[in-house]
C-alpha cells in the first residue's frame, strides 16, 4: 500500500487478518495503489513454507511471547498530466512520501498486532486543490482455539483527496476536494472444517462521515466467508455481506435528487457477492497471479435517487527475480443507476465506467534500500459530463527498510 523483515512472523500474524485488509483496499481506498497493500501481499507469500497453509493450526506454543516491529519509509518524485480528475487537464508534478508501521505481540495464546500505512502527494501545481493526504491504520487481535479461532479488528481510514466519481455515490463529479472518516470494527469466528476449508463468520459496524452536507451514515454488516485451499498455490476465497446504511440527515429523493414530500430517513441496503483468488505456481515460483470479481446491490428503501448496481473485476501478475519484481495490475468497475438521472433535463440514468492499468518495479539495493518505479493509467467514462476524465501518473521512490 515493504518490509523485509520477520518474514516468517508477520505471515503468522497476518494470516487471519487478510481477508480484512484486501477488503479495505477494495473499497476503502477506492482502486488506489496503497503502498500498505503491498506490505500484506509480502507477508503472505512467506507463508508458502507450509505445505498446506490451513493444516498447522496450533501456531502459538504456551512458551510464545515476543513482541516484533518492522517499517519502511518511501520518498520521491512524480507527475500528472490530469491530477485534478477533470474532464479538462491540468497537469502538476508532485512529491511523494509514504510510510508504514507494523507491529505484533505474541502472547501465550493470542496474538495482538497493529499496521499504519500514511501517503502524502504535495503538488506543485496550486490550482483549485493542492495536496492529498491519507492515512490507514488497524489494530486486531485474535486467539486461535483447535479448530476454531475467535478475533476482532478495527480499521480507521482518513483520506483528504480529489474525488473519483466511480470511488463511492455521493453525487459529487470529479475533481471535487472531499475529506473522508471512516472507522470500522468487526468481530469474527473462523471454523476451520478440515485441512483445507476454512468457515467465517463476520458482523462489524462501519461509520462514513464526509465534509459534504447529507452524507454521514451508519452501516452494520453481517458476513459469510468460504476460503478453499484447491491446491498447493492455489486457493480461493467466497465472500456474501448484507448490510444497510442509516443516513444521518438525509432523506428520500427522486430521481432528480430533489428531496421526496415527507420523505422519511434515508436507508439504503446492500448486497455484496465476491470472488478472490490466488495461484503461485508449483513450478514456477517466480510468478504469482490473483483476480477478483464482485457484484453489489444497493436499494433505496425511500426514495430511488440511491439504488444502483455495481461490478468490478481486477487481475494482477507479480514476477519476481534476482534482477527485482515486476507487478502489472488491471482493473474495471462499473456503478449503473436504476434511475438517477444525469441531469434535470435528461432522464438518461447515471452511469460510471473505470479502467486502469497499473505497472510497478521494484529493484532491491545493499542496506536494506529499494527503488520503485511506477505508472498508472487511469480513465472514468460517465454519462455525466463533469465526471469523465483520464489521468496518466508516473512516480520514482526511493525506500527503506527495517
Amino acid at each position: 500500500m515493504t518490509s523485509n523483515l520477520h518474514h516468517y512472523c508477520l505471515a503468522l500474524c497476518l494470516l487471519a487478518t487478510c481477508p480484512m485488509l484486501r477488503a479495505a483496499q477494495e473499497g476503502g481506498s477506492g482502486d488506489a495503489d496503497e503502498d500498505w497493500a503491498a506490505l500484506l501481499e509480502e507477508a503472505e507469500s512467506s507463508a508458502d513454507w507450509a505445505a498446506d497453509p490451513l493444516a498447522d493450526l496450533n501456531l502459538f506454543g504456551d512458551s510464545v511471547s515476543s513482541l516484533l516491529l518492522t517499517t519502511s519509509l518511501r520518498a520521491g518524485l512524480g507527475y500528472s498530466d490530469n491530477f485534478l480528475k477533470r474532464p479538462q487537464e491540468v497537469d502538476s508534478g508532485f512529491y511523494k512520501v509514504e510510510a508504514d508501521l507494523w507491529m505484533s505481540w505474541f502472547m501465550e495464546k493470542s496474538t495482538l498486532s497493529a499496521l499504519f500505512y500514511g501517503e502524502a502527494n504535495i503538488y506543485e501545481n496550486k490550482v483549485d486543490s493542492d495536496d492529498e493526504f491519507l492515512t490507514f491504520a488497524q489494530l486486531a487481535w485474535s486467539r486461535p482455539g483447535n479448530r476454531t479461532e475467535l478475533g476482532w479488528e478495527t480499521v480507521v481510514l482518513f483520506a483528504d483527496q480529489i474525488y473519483d466519481a466511480s470511488l463511492s455515490p455521493t453525487g459529487e463529479p470529479s475533481g471535487t476536494r472531499i475529506r473522508q472518516l471512516r472507522p470500522e470494527t468487526m468481530l469474527y469466528l473462523d471454523w476451520f472444517a478440515g485441512r483445507l476449508d476454512r468457515l467465517r463468520a463476520d458482523i462489524s459496524i462501519v461509520r462514513t462521515e464526509y465534509n459534504l452536507e447529507e452524507e454521514d451514515y451508519w452501516e452494520p454488516v453481517l458476513g459469510l466467508e468460504w476460503e478453499r485451499v484447491w491446491k498447493k498455490g492455489f486457493h480461493t476465497i467466497t465472500r456474501i455481506a448484507l448490510s444497510r446504511q442509516y443516513f444521518d440527515d438525509a432523506l428520500g429523493r427522486d430521481a432528480n435528487g430533489i428531496q421526496l414530500p415527507e420523505a422519511e430517513q434515508l436507508l439504503v441496503d446492500r448486497l455484496l457477492l465476491e470472488e478472490r483468488l490466488k495461484w503461485k505456481p508449483a513450478d514456477w515460483k517466480w510468478l504469482e497471479l490473483t483476480a477478483t470479481a464482485g457484484v453489489a446491490w444497493d436499494k433505496d428503501q425511500v426514495g430511488v435517487y440511491e439504488s444502483l448496481r455495481q461490478a468490478w473485476i481486477s487481475g494482477r501478475a507479480k514476477v519476481s527475480g534476482k534482477w527485482g519484481q515486476v507487478k502489472l495490475t488491471a482493473r474495471w468497475r462499473e456503478i449503473r443507476y436504476d434511475e438517477r438521472q444525469v441531469d434535470f433535463f435528461d432522464s438518461t440514468p447515471v452511469l460510471h465506467t473505470q479502467r486502469s492499468l497499473q505497472s510497478e518495479y521494484k529493484l532491491p539495493l545493499p542496506w536494506s534500500f529499494a527503488v520503485y518505479l511506477r505508472g498508472e493509467w487511469t480513465r472514468l467514462d460517465s454519462r455525466v459530463e463533469d465526471s469523465r476524465y483520464t489521468e496518466q501518473r508516473g512516480e520514482i521512490l526511493f525506500q527503506w527498510s527495517y
